[in-house]
């Protein structure tokens, strides 16, 4: 495997998020979303810098506080990363979600494609465990409350699409 072009994948991956979900409501300007046609209801973020592009693609049900979805790195056409992930979260803690997720990107550490390992604002804590590296992880992520009780979580894993 390309090991320069997996830490240029990552280093894509961080800097195209600080452009995506995380970020939106965050900067003043919201985060321009689209929809593929087969897939009613989808929404996705796509990030196309010079040979890469990103795309970000999640779907939510209006009747629940469910969501899943996939991102997707690609190199000069050939995708090269992967990552799922779903779960649960009340709008309430969507906020603070946001600030964990922009906090990792932004500091372009990799906690599992998510937030970093530990945050506290009040009343939320998010907790973050996952194994593995950029080519390889899985993990789930959970916010609680000052009580204790769990908010939300989601699950993710994810890897390169590069032979070994």
């Amino acid at each position: 495997m390309n090991a320069s072009l997996i830490q240029t994948a990552q280093k894509v991956f961080a800097q195209s998020m600080c452009f995506g979900y995380a970020m939106d409501d965050s900067s003043g300007r919201p985060v321009e979303k689209s929809t593929i046609v087969e897939l009613p209801g989808s929404k996705v973020i796509t990030i196309d810098l010079p040979e890469w592009k990103v795309v970000d693609c999640y779907f939510t049900n209006p009747s629940s506080d469910k969501s899943a979805g996939q991102t997707m790195i690609w190199h000069k056409s050939a995708p090269v990363w992967t990552m799922s992930y779903g779960g649960t979260y009340p709008k309430v803690v969507i906020p603070f979600l946001k600030r964990c997720l922009q906090w990792a990107y932004l500091s372009e550490q990799f906690y599992g494609g998510r937030g970093p390992e530990f945050m506290e604002e009040e009343p939320f804590t998010y907790v973050n465990r996952f194994h593995g590296t950029f080519t390889n992880f899985k993990g789930e992520e959970r916010i609680y409350d000052k009580s204790g009780a769990r908010f939300g979580h989601h699950w993710y894993h994810g890897m390169s699409l590069l032979k070994s």
